[in-house]
């Protein structure tokens, strides 16, 4: 069926002044897709209960295998090619929570730009830390980096 051209033109009103969808710029991300119906979640409190709360899909299994005082605040975690477990712990640093410090940076050009930065006193430090097979965790670390901030 073919339609006339008239006919077309009096929907193009409709279509290009219809109005855009509401977007709601206070919620701070979007709405969660829903769960397939196929997917189950599980609690992995089941297999462990230190783990009690944590969802994830059935077939995955979340197992702790690093503690206090080996790792406190783990940021970052990377395994070198020969193994090693390299883990970014972030260290509080009381009465010095994240207070901005402008820096001017200055190019090879001679141009310069100034740039908000994080500064605190206390500072973050990179660990390698050592497998234990007998008791099948990693239970002791060496901080190889302190620096302030490090990014993983």
């Amino acid at each position: 069926m073919k339609l006339p051209f008239a006919f077309l033109l009096s929907l193009f009103p409709l279509i290009a002044f219809a109005a855009p969808p509401v977007t709601d710029l206070k919620q701070p991300q979007s709405p969660p897709r829903p769960t397939p119906s196929w997917l189950k979640i599980i609690d992995q409190g089941q297999f462990d209960p230190r783990l009690n709360g944590y969802f994830t899909p059935e077939g995955l299994r979340v197992e702790i295998v690093a503690e206090n005082p080996t790792i406190v605040n783990p940021v970052g975690m990377q395994f070198g090619v020969d193994g090693t477990l390299y883990v970014l712990e972030w260290r509080p640093s009381p009465g010095d929570e994240w207070r901005e410090t402008p820096e001017t940076f200055t190019y090879k050009d001679g141009s310069k730009r100034n740039v908000a930065t994080m500064k605190k006193r206390t500072m973050d430090v990179l660990k390698i830390l050592r497998w234990n097979p007998e008791k099948k965790l990693y239970d002791k670390s060496e901080v190889i980096l302190e620096d302030e901030l490090p990014s993983t």
